[in-house]
């Protein structure tokens, strides 16, 4: 069926990404690995892409050569380091995974999702939160309507203390986000601890208890 809807619509790149979960699910590796690279070339700034290649590679892959294989994709320079960034950044070593989100964006520009990925590193780490800023607004214009570079732009005011700037970009995050998302109860938990920090603290309890029932967990 996945087959099928693909042929019908070949320019999806969300059809060709669940395609490829299907097919690796299945263990057909090279078709697997060949539908997440159409997915990235027909769209590189997509996070769930990346993260279901991510995902695909840590349990197909033996441990020590997810980054060999990732740069056997074909998925172009760019995404390539991206994505071996990602690895890195599930391995807990952020200055490895920062350093391939920077050398991502020298090797593409354009790509907003190593941009807002960078600035979220600096940001967790309470570094250079000037180019932080610049980052996530860059990449928020490339992508107006991704709500979680939207919520990497909340997070990088609120390192900053600047939580009624924060508070708004977190509202029109979990405005876009699917309620059944997982992105979306984040979202309210930052908008959560932005109502905090103005001393907000009904607002902060009630957000926080709508991001718990969102959660479900």
């Amino acid at each position: 069926r996945l087959a099928a809807a693909v042929a019908a619509r070949p320019d999806d790149p969300a059809l060709h990404r669940l395609h490829a979960r299907a097919l690796g699910a299945a263990r057909r590796d090279d078709d697997a690995g060949a539908s997440f690279a159409r997915s990235l070339a027909l769209d590189p700034n997509e996070i769930a892409t990346y993260r279901a290649l991510v995902e695909w590679l840590r349990t197909r892959t033996p441990a020590g050569e997810t980054e060999r294989r990732a740069a056997e994709l074909g998925l172009g320079a760019g995404p390539t380091l991206f994505a071996i960034g990602l690895l890195q950044e599930g391995r807990k070593d952020r200055s490895g995974a920062r350093a391939h989100f920077q050398k991502a964006l020298e090797a593409d520009p354009n790509l907003a999702v190593a941009r807002a990925a960078l600035a979220a590193s600096l940001a967790a780490n309470g570094e250079q939160l000037d180019l932080a800023l610049t980052l996530a607004r860059e990449a928020r214009a490339a992508r107006p309507s991704d709500p979680e570079i939207a919520d990497t732009l909340g997070l990088v005011h609120l390192r900053r203390g600047q939580g009624s700037a924060a508070l708004e970009v977190f509202g029109e995050a979990a405005g876009t986000y699917s309620v059944w998302s997982p992105g979306y109860a984040e979202a309210l938990y930052h908008g959560a601890m932005a109502f905090e920090t103005l001393r907000e603290t009904e607002s902060a309890r009630r957000t926080a208890e709508f991001a718990l029932a969102a959660a479900a967990d």
